[in-house]
């Protein structure tokens, strides 16, 4: 996803020429900071496996329809990003782990609420199951 907003930020905007395309590049950058700021939030409450996006929208400071419309802005839905981060934090842990990590209990930390659900997204998303990646 952080490729998806930094290839964004590297493509010029048409118009870019004058006040005009300033105003459209600052624009782009609010806009950045505001889903860095959803990400964080996603990431501070990871653990929260009922985390919804009124829950993010009001921790971010946002209303939840800005919240949908930043997410769609990058091509998701606020459930697909709390899933994303929750995946990418579970396999960062699990490349910084040990082969005696509880995989179910990280599954846990994470916001999934069984093992099985985790295990079928990880799978799905890295093309390689939680266990087989531990043992790398």
């Amino acid at each position: 996803m952080d490729a998806i907003i930094q290839s964004q930020s590297s493509q010029p905007l048409a118009g870019d020429r004058g006040p005009e395309g300033q105003a459209k590049a600052t624009l782009r950058t609010h806009r950045e900071e505001e889903i860095h700021r959803v990400k964080r939030v996603i990431r501070e409450n990871i653990q929260d496996p009922n985390l919804s996006p009124r829950d993010i929208a009001k921790r971010a400071c946002m209303s939840e329809r800005k919240l949908y419309y930043l997410a769609k802005m990058i091509g998701m839905t606020p459930a697909v990003i709390i899933r994303q981060e929750r995946l990418e934090y579970c396999k960062a842990i699990i490349e910084k782990g040990d082969a005696t990590l509880n995989l179910s209990e990280l599954s846990r930390a994470a916001g999934f609420k069984s093992y099985s659900h985790f295990s079928n997204l990880f799978r799905k998303e890295f093309s390689i199951s939680p266990r087989l990646y531990l043992k790398g």
